[in-house]
């Protein structure tokens, strides 16, 4: 018995009352507050519009309610820009053979998605993902050309992360050309192409470039040449969520 009459898992702190599971504890969330926070681990831009198990872990590392499970599934469920964004968008594709690495920074994959121009004249983003942790650099680009796929690769993942074992890519043309080869080589690191016939087969990127579509959609509502200054709340939405 805790002081006050409360029962564990609840405590007191800092005249408090706080749920205490594992090794976190958080604020009981009154039911005035509840719909502030769902709508801002799930709706607003930090939140990126992710699914239920994602929602969940941000909803339950900001606190907790006795129908914390059911709220968050419904909220998810019933969230009327994810069932628009589904509903415009549902291509299912068979589930893809892992890949899977020793090592953080051992392995990373590229690709890039492209929306349409935005306010800055950026037309796509260059993805590259850390494959065991699932990190993920993203930078909104002009041109999809070797020299500013070498200039991110270099500057924020070489620098910033280490230097890859291997990069796993498409097969486009900046990326198989002659430039992109000595840059590669001279780096010392392997590359890996996804096939032609199936270049969706570097499933990870693939799904993270539809959940990055996804939340862009939904966020920038009626003005979707402002994808931009929303992609790097919804890739800090992405790092640090709970990764399967």
């Amino acid at each position: 018995m805790l002081k006050n009459g409360i029962k564990a898992p609840f405590k007191w702190m800092n005249e408090i009352v706080c749920y205490q599971e594992d090794n976190r504890t958080v604020p009981v969330i009154p039911l005035a507050l509840i719909e502030k926070v769902l709508s801002h681990a799930h709706n607003q831009a930090t939140g990126g519009h992710f699914g239920v198990q994602k929602t969940m872990e941000k909803v339950k590392s900001i606190g907790w309610w006795d129908s914390l499970t059911n709220d968050v599934t419904q909220w998810v469920k019933y969230c009327t820009g994810c069932q628009v964004y589904k509903v415009r968008n549902d291509n299912r594709k068979p589930p893809l053979k892992p890949i899977t690495p020793t090592r953080i920074g051992q392995i990373w994959a590229s690709d890039i998605a492209i929306f349409t121009e935005s306010k800055h004249g950026n037309r796509f983003v260059l993805v590259i993902m850390e494959y065991l942790s699932k990190w993920t650099v993203t930078c909104a680009l002009k041109s999809y050309d070797t020299d500013s796929i070498a200039q991110v690769l270099l500057y924020d993942v070489v620098l910033k992360y280490g230097l890859p074992e291997r990069i796993i890519s498409d097969n486009g043309s900046s990326y198989l050309s002659d430039a992109m080869t000595i840059i590669i080589n001279r780096l010392g690191i392997a590359r890996s192409l996804t096939s032609v016939k199936h270049p969706q087969s570097d499933g990870l990127v693939e799904r993270f470039n539809r959940t990055l579509k996804a939340s862009l959609s939904i966020v920038v509502g009626q003005e979707p040449n402002s994808w931009c200054e929303y992609l790097p709340f919804i890739t800090f939405a992405y790092n640090t969520s709970v990764q399967a």
